[in-house]
């Protein structure tokens, strides 16, 4: 057993207290506590909450865009100033950007899709409502 093993751990409920983690995994809580501070240190972007947006009467979209090269920055821009932005990810093939946005209702999507398809630099948008989550955080997450 190493330090790595402790990430499936982690992503199944990062809230496990370093006693439960350490029972659970058979060791003594300094080792744990030692693997666990290497594993924070070398991966761990952050600790967050998951939420169910459709429990919050939200919706969200992914909006699919195509931007010429010579605008790209500036249409980076853009969609960070952007309220509802949650995710955003430049891509290789058929996109250059992939966004995922929590908004109030898909009469609004239709609107920010319309001023979308507006702006100069963007030669294709494509969007898609994601009316249900089937899987989430699922990679490197064993059910232990």
């Amino acid at each position: 057993m190493k330090a790595l093993d402790l990430i499936p751990y982690l992503r199944k409920n990062a809230r496990l207290s370093l006693a439960r983690l350490s029972r659970e995994l058979g060791l003594p809580c300094s080792t744990t506590y030692e693997w666990l501070k290497q594993v924070e240190r070398t991966f761990i972007v952050r600790h967050t909450s998951l939420i169910r947006f459709s429990d919050l009467g939200l919706c969200q979209i992914c909006v699919f865009l195509k931007v010429e090269k010579e605008r790209r920055e500036d249409i980076i821009a853009y969609i960070r100033r952007v309220e509802g932005l949650n995710r955003l990810y430049s891509t290789v093939g058929s996109f250059d950007f992939v966004a995922e946005f929590i908004i109030m209702d898909y009469g609004a999507a239709a609107d920010f899709m319309e001023f979308l398809g507006k702006q100069e630099g963007i030669t294709v948008c494509g969007m898609h409502h994601i009316i249900s989550e089937i899987e989430q955080e699922r990679f490197l997450r064993k059910d232990l």
